[in-house]
């Protein structure tokens, strides 16, 4: 694809200030300038999926309400805890609800994931980073029905026992002109 030059797009992707555009287009057309890759992520359920650039949510449906998740990864049992949701998210994506919720802002151009429970029951909770291409969330319990979000849309109700699987479908390119682009 095209890369883009975000201009004022906030935390999570190199941006540059409305007032730098000109001199940062200046720069590009030089060929003074760089691209970043940004993930986009894939939640994959047995028979659909969704993408997201950001992050990926499961979060109880019902306000005041929790389930109980689990994470994987590579096959592996990472955890199992109690809380109002969990989010998985990119590194553009962690200088969002991820960072909000005490997970950990990510640098941009790794392959992984920050994931964190949402309001856990448990308040020693841990948060994880963990390769994109290896992550699974699960709802382990229903008490409530669980909503998949992607980028902060509600996509569709996940099931008890039905895996959400994350993997890399694609990326996001952007432009970088080094003297203007910000992260956070």
């Amino acid at each position: 694809g095209v890369p883009v030059l975000p201009v004022e797009a906030g935390s999570g992707v190199r941006s540059i200030p409305s007032s730098d555009l000109e001199s940062a287009l200046e720069r590009v057309l030089d060929g003074a300038y760089r691209t970043e890759r940004h993930p986009v992520v894939s939640a994959q359920r047995a028979f659909d999926g969704v993408r997201a650039l950001f992050d990926v949510m499961l979060v109880a449906a019902e306000p005041a309400r929790i389930s109980e998740f689990s994470v994987r990864c590579g096959g592996e049992s990472v955890a199992r805890f109690r809380a109002d949701g969990v989010v998985a998210s990119t590194p553009a994506g962690s200088v969002g609800y991820n960072s909000a919720a005490g997970g950990p802002v990510v640098a941009t151009g790794t392959d992984v994931v920050s994931v964190v429970p949402l309001a856990p029951f448990a308040t020693d909770a841990d948060q994880w980073v963990l390769p994109l291409e290896e992550v699974t969330l699960s709802v382990e319990r229903d008490e409530t029905p669980v909503e998949l979000l992607a980028d902060g849309r509600t996509e569709r109700t996940v099931a008890a026992g039905e895996p959400v699987t994350l993997s890399t479908t694609d990326t996001f390119e952007t432009v970088v002109v080094p003297e203007s682009a910000r992260f956070f």
